[in-house]
């Protein structure tokens, strides 16, 4: 039987076939792959806000008690109650009930 014969009655036998039935497959399972990496992380970026607020941490609400600490104040009571922390920023919120994040 000819190999035109053979493509013609039994194409499935033809190894030029399976062999790009095989890089058809590999290749689109790689795409697909990449395109659902890209997907999910663009829409963790895209919904990173109430992802954060869904299972981020909640705010502490605490009782105010005089004023607010200057943030020179506040680092030396962060310095000394946690010694070996660096403190990299003080972001005071703007509602006063709750806690400055440190």
């Amino acid at each position: 039987m000819t190999f035109r014969e053979q493509l013609v009655r039994r194409p499935q036998s033809v190894w030029l076939r399976r062999a790009l039935f095989q890089a058809h497959l590999w290749t689109g399972i790689g795409v697909g792959l990449y395109i659902f990496a890209v997907s999910v992380s663009g829409s963790a970026v895209v919904f990173r806000n109430a992802i954060y607020e869904r299972f981020g941490a909640k705010p502490l609400m605490v009782a105010a008690q005089g004023n607010r600490l200057a943030p020179s104040q506040l680092r030396a009571a962060v310095q000394k109650t946690y010694p070996r922390y660096h403190i990299s920023y003080i972001w005071p919120n703007k509602n006063p009930k709750q806690a400055v994040e440190v």
